[in-house]
């Protein structure tokens, strides 16, 4: 077995280990090479900071990191069903911490699914700790809020996100920290004096980044709405207990959730 930096391999032999390390995981992922580039491309992952397991000339497993200042973030870590139980994943979270640290990096970020048992197992052993979760909610369609005085929709405008990003929440997670954004084509972005709140907007699917408002956060997304109907809308990585508890209120199911952990170099 070699640990080798995921530079040194071609993207279509990680690809490859990537989508059957992700093949039976708890929830479907999409492991497309093009989902993969983008995963690179829009949360800073850089593959001369990221590690492949090499077994008689086959990529097994992975783990991919990014950086930003003296932080890091574990973007994710597969081995591939046939190889599991051997150790790979140690080998290559150890190998993995052991070059952020050189590198100078103080504390580590990866997020780990609520049931992923082993995985989080590791984790724990390797030092890192629960910081907090982050819920992943998902509704058809909006029921309206009991109390209609709570929504402002006709107030609220519809703007560039510069215009948000200095009033953006600095406690998102990795994926949605501005870094990520800023790179995003197509961002709906819109605001008004009790806050603001950020979308994605496929046609199929309302997906909700963040709804920092002092009213009901069905303002912004009634707003969102209008661009166009939708299948469903998700709420990914909700940390706001109180948010938590609006989306519910008005049809939102929590799907799974996600630990937040962390770990100080």
């Amino acid at each position: 077995m070699e640990i080798k930096r995921a530079n040194e391999v071609k993207i279509d032999e990680l690809v490859a280990a990537f989508t059957a390390g992700f093949s039976d995981y708890i929830v479907p992922i999409d492991t497309s090479r093009e989902k993969f580039i983008a995963h690179i491309h829009y949360n800073d992952i850089d593959l001369a900071r990221s590690f492949a397991a090499i077994d008689d000339g086959n990529t097994v497993g992975l783990t991919l990191s990014a950086i930003r200042g003296k932080m890091a973030w574990i973007g994710g870590m597969a081995v591939i069903p046939e190889h599991r139980g051997e150790g790979i994943s140690k080998q290559l979270i150890e190998k993995q911490l052991q070059d952020l640290k050189e590198a100078g990096i103080e504390v580590v970020l990866l997020e780990v699914i609520d049931g992923n048992d082993k995985a989080r197992e590791l984790y724990i052993k390797t030092g890192f700790r629960d910081v907090r979760k982050l819920h992943c909610l998902a509704a058809e369609s909006i029921v309206r809020p009991k109390d209609a005085g709570l929504l402002d929709s006709h107030d609220i405008q519809l703007v560039d996100w510069k215009d948000i990003r200095p009033i953006y929440d600095n406690d998102a997670c990795w994926q949605f920290e501005p870094s990520s954004l800023e790179k995003m084509s197509g961002l709906l972005c819109f605001k008004n004096e009790n806050g603001y709140g950020v979308f994605t907007h496929n046609g199929q699917t309302l997906g909700i980044i963040s709804i920092k408002t002092s009213n009901h956060p069905a303002s912004f997304m009634l707003k969102a709405l209008e661009q166009g109907p939708v299948k469903n809308i998700l709420a990914n990585n909700v940390h706001d207990i109180k948010q938590i508890r609006q989306l519910k209120a008005i049809g939102f199911k929590e799907v799974l959730f996600q630990h937040e952990m962390e770990l100080k170099l």
